[in-house]
């Protein structure tokens, strides 16, 4: 490591001992037109540091762009700073501040703004800081926004105080932020596209339906549907989404009087979580589709939780493609089906499997069919998996190849075909006992 050669005077640029990988994640190019977007190379660029000699980085610049858009949905309740409507743009002009601040303010390459730096920031900036990620040392774009950009905007809401209880007759539409001790919101219908934070109990009721596209956060966090209610990701450039997120760090409860519905979202809470529904509960990606309109693997669910975790759906209970880990015990209950699925890419293999772990107990139980398809299922004590009518484990195929060989031998012409199949094997496993029973039949 060393400082780049050609740097702004006063740059500290980490540096490999050779050109290497640039970055960790790298988008599929299949599915994105990189002409679109801008990475981190600009701002190294303008510093005059090679790109090839810097330290790895996290993203490409799609990724990137994403990270940076989450922060600024964290930091503010909404997708875009002041006026912008364009993510590559927003980028743009944040990775510019970046390397003017860097010359007014002797920023340092990996390394975060000290409080007397982010104090003098007159405008928003992107900086690259060094991060730890799954053991490697990776440079992350970090969000600075300036004292001005935290105050309140006039194209969004800000509500703050100690308690905090709004009612509405009829709908309530959230963009901004609100946010206080206790935090109790009310209405007809609701919809947050901003963030909802409050430091005790955060309590959100629709008399009909709620959708959540952005941001809740609280100690004990309770989310309730007269009818619907609906998580999901936050369209943002070519059609990807923002993840939305809901946090707890003690209890959480999430309940729909009918359907429920979580897409491309996070769901995370300290101690013990409830999602019920009182007809079909289903966790699935987003749909994202790529340049000729195909549909592709999107953002997953996940689930999790530091304590016990009950999912229960009067009708069907759908796991699409999902991560839940639970610390303590977990119950997935439906008054019907249950089903255990894996997301499938447009190469025709498995792209993103349901996965369940739980530090205690783990119970299945279903109505009628139980299906459990390629999916990674680990309980830290007794399996059981129950299932009215009939239990199904199945094995999905991950791979087909046929190769054929042709040979003449006088006038007799002969084909061989040789086919070449590739099974993925589902684990169920289990620290104590594992239980499978069905009214019907147990199919492995």
């Amino acid at each position: 490591m060393g400082r780049a050669a050609n740097g702004l005077g006063g740059i500290n640029a980490w540096r490999s001992n050779g050109p290497g990988r640039r970055y960790l994640i790298e988008t599929d190019p299949r599915f994105v037109n990189y002409d679109n977007f801008i990475s981190s190379d600009f701002l190294l660029d303008k510093l005059g540091v090679d790109p090839e000699w810097t330290q790895t980085r996290l993203g490409d610049g799609f990724y990137e762009q994403r990270l940076v858009l989450d922060q600024i949905t964290q930091l503010t309740g909404r997708r875009y700073l002041g006026n912008y409507a364009d993510g590559v743009a927003q980028y743009r002009a944040l990775l510019e501040s970046g390397v003017a601040a860097a010359g007014q303010l002797q920023l340092s390459m990996g390394v975060g703004l000290t409080a007397a730096q982010a104090a003098a920031l007159t405008q928003d900036i992107v900086w690259m800081v060094e991060q730890d990620y799954q053991g490697q040392k990776v440079l992350v774009p970090v969000v600075y926004l300036a004292s001005n950009s935290l105050q309140l905007r006039g194209n969004g809401a800000l509500i703050a105080g100690g308690n905090v209880e709004l009612n509405a007759a009829n709908a309530m539409s959230n963009q901004g932020v609100i946010a206080g001790a206790d935090v109790s919101v009310t209405a007809g219908n609701l919809l947050n596209q901003g963030r909802i934070s409050g430091t005790g109990t955060v309590t959100l009721e629709a008399r009909n339906d709620l959708l959540n596209q952005g941001q809740i956060q609280g100690r004990d966090v309770a989310l309730v549907a007269g009818n619907n209610l609906v998580s999901e990701a936050a369209k943002a450039i070519n059609g990807v989404g923002i993840l939305s997120g809901i946090t707890a760090s003690n209890t959480l409860q999430l309940m729909a009087g009918n359907d429920m519905t979580l897409t491309g979202t996070r769901v995370q809470a300290g101690g013990s979580a409830a999602l019920i529904a009182g007809n079909n509960l289903s966790l699935t990606p987003s749909a994202l589709r790529d340049d000729n309109g195909l549909l592709r693997g999107g953002d997953a669910v996940s689930v999790t939780t530091g304590k016990d975790l009950i999912v229960s759906a009067g009708n069907d209970l759908q796991l699409h493609g999902v991560t839940i880990a639970a610390g303590g015990s977990a119950a997935l209950q439906a008054g019907n089906n249950l089903s255990l699925t894996p997301t499938i890419g447009l190469d025709g293999k498995v792209a993103t499997r349901t996965s369940i772990s739980t530090g205690d107990s783990l119970q299945l139980t279903a109505g009628n069919d139980l299906t459990i398809r390629q999916a990674e299922v680990k309980a830290g004590g007794d399996l059981i998996a129950a299932a009215g009518n009939n239990l199904n484990v199945e094995s999905v195929l991950n791979d087909s190849e046929t190769n054929r060989y042709n040979s003449r031998n006088g006038k007799t012409r002969v084909t061989t075909t040789t086919t070449t199949q590739s099974i993925d094997q589902q684990a169920l496993a289990a620290g104590g006992n594992l239980i499978l029973s069905a009214g019907n039949d147990v199919n492995p």
